[in-house]
């Protein structure tokens, strides 16, 4: 059964699929700085670190290169926290 993970800062989310609650895939480092908005292009190593942070010590990352081998979706927020030009729905990378 598949699981999500959310990442919210400021007025930005992530949103990433895993397989178990264990497992999360992410794009790799190539794909990442392709595809993700301006605001996330450069953190990568950054954001994982900061989700590995605060999930189980068993979570582990695995990468896809490929658009159609994974997905994230992102969604921009107001500050009342709601979705806005965009929402978890929209695909980045497909």
């Amino acid at each position: 059964m598949g699981t999500g993970v959310k990442y919210h800062e400021k007025f930005h989310s992530l949103g990433f699929r895993g397989n178990s609650e264990y497992v999360m895939y992410v794009p790799s480092k190539s794909l990442w700085e392709r595809r993700m908005p301006e605001y996330f292009k450069w953190r990568r190593e950054e954001i994982l670190g900061k989700i590995a942070k605060k999930s189980p010590k068993q979570l582990r990352f695995e990468e896809f290169d490929a658009p159609d081998q994974g997905s994230v979706h992102y969604a921009r927020r107001n500050a009342k926290g709601q979705a806005i030009g965009g929402g978890f729905n929209d695909k980045l990378i497909d």
